[in-house]
């Protein structure tokens, strides 16, 4: 934003009085406590001179999504980032795509750049096509803004799919990308079935009081053994300042398998002495929680409202593939390989992820961890041209679906929200389990009608 210029930026709500802002990026939960949680324990070093390279968030950045460090530059915003590229580059002329984020023609014009755009359809759901290629070849351009996602269009770049043979195996085939949403994909060389949905927050940790992002001192790894007792990882061997995705998964699936949990999600206090309540400043009551590791002298937990919560996610992304593979009559046995994308499906341990019902118990082998799927397509996009025909292909076979308008999608989800499902009969690995650790598991009918008792 130029200061003194009249150029409208989303997010300013202080001068009309806007009550709701749709026009930026902007939770409107407002900001999580454990945010705020860590703004106050950094306080006592707001006397330094903060570091210009931002080297530990780079670091932490890069190990999260599975990237070069040199990959990364950090700046006080985006449009601090925008502004600096173009008064470091300086082209004479540059292309976006229309619409998109204002600021970049803005910044361009600044340095007196010429722009031009390429409009995309709303026909065409915003996606990029084959004539955008030809465009290109014919303007001479010195820069190319192409967001991915693009803003406000929200459309992603299929480049994740070239990592995969979805588009040319004869059996049929999933690919999921868990991050803050879920992009799933059933299909093989005859069709192409695609579909998006909220997935992701709690299972990345962003709903825990204790939840963080994978840094050094996050429990990364939790393990309960046959003494009960609670032991933990966490990245760097450092002292536990809170847990990350991967262990609140394993946290969750461990819990459940030694009797810590039921398989409605209700904390089970006779289990451990780990289990009991705690005050909760937002509530204004005390709540069930595992204490799962100590900061100091302050404990560190996972309640049962964070275990809702993840049972909520974790039900999204287990409904988006059920209902996929009703849609076309397809079991799960009869995928011949379940692709896995995305920094949190890197990292955690796949045998929780299947203990707690986020995917289908299928023969491990079929599992396919591909980590930043879309990074790699766009790179693959643009070092080979012969993908180009490749994603015209993907394009043409693709159907887009809604999860919400499709028959027995909530009827699904309400059965996903257990423990690993309410029909224990899809999860065999899991009831083993259960059963070498001497824990017994209720039929799915008996624990919908608990529930509902509840």
């Amino acid at each position: 934003m130029l200061y003194g210029v009249k150029n409208p930026h989303g997010g300013d709500r202080y001068g009309d009085g806007i009550a709701l802002d749709f026009s930026a990026n902007v939770s409107p939960l407002g900001t999580p406590k454990c945010v705020t949680e860590a703004i106050e324990r950094g306080l006592p070093e707001l006397y330094r001179y903060p570091d210009p390279y931002c080297r530990a968030l780079v670091q932490a950045i890069a190990r999260y999504e599975g990237v070069p460090g040199e990959f990364i530059l950090c700046g006080n915003g985006a449009s601090e980032l925008i502004y600096a590229y173009c008064e470091a580059v300086r082209p004479g002329r540059a292309m976006e795509l229309a619409p998109t984020f204002s600021e970049y023609s803005l910044a361009l014009q600044r340095r007196g750049c010429g722009v031009v755009r390429f409009a995309l359809s709303q026909e065409e759901k915003f996606d990029l096509q084959e004539r955008f290629l030809a465009r290109l070849a014919r303007e001479k351009i010195d820069a190319l803004f192409l967001c991915n996602p693009n803003n406000p269009t929200g459309r992603l770049i299929a480049g994740g799919l070239l990592e995969t043979d979805l588009d040319t195996r004869e059996d049929l085939a999933l690919f999921l990308d868990i991050g803050t949403n879920g992009e799933l994909v059933l299909g093989c060389r005859d069709f192409l079935l695609m579909g998006a949905g909220a997935a992701g927050p709690a299972l990345e940790g962003a709903v825990s009081h204790s939840g963080m992002r994978a840094e050094p001192g996050a429990i990364c790894s939790v393990k309960i053994g046959a003494d009960n007792r609670l032991r933990y990882q966490t990245i760097g061997d450092l002292p536990p300042k809170g847990i990350c995705g991967s262990g609140i998964l394993d946290l969750i699936a461990e819990g459940f398998l030694s009797g810590w949990i039921d398989s409605a999600g209700n904390l089970q206090k006779s289990a451990s002495p780990c289990i009991r309540d705690v005050w909760d400043d937002t509530r204004q009551r005390n709540v069930p929680a595992i204490i799962y590791a100590y900061d100091g002298n302050v404990p560190l937990y996972f309640t049962q409202d964070d275990i809702g919560e993840f049972l909520t996610c974790k039900a999204a992304a287990h409904t988006m593939v059920a209902t996929l593979l009703e849609s076309v009559n397809v079991s799960p046995s009869e995928i011949g390989a379940f692709y896995l994308a995305g920094g949190f499906g890197t990292h955690y341990d796949l045998e929780s992820a299947i203990t707690v019902g986020l995917y289908p118990d299928l023969p491990r082998e079929k599992f396919k961890i591909l980590g930043n799927s879309s990074l790699a397509g766009a790179k693959r996009l643009l070092l080979d041209t012969g993908c180009r025909a490749r994603l015209d292909q993907i394009r043409a076979l693709a159907t887009y679906v809604q999860f919400g308008e499709m028959e027995k999608f909530v009827e699904n989800m309400q059965a996903a929200r257990f423990l690993p499902h309410t029909d224990a009969s899809r999860y065999p690995s899991v009831m083993r389990r259960l059963r070498e650790r001497g824990k017994t598991f209720p039929p799915g009918k008996l624990a919908a009608e608990r529930s509902g008792a509840d």
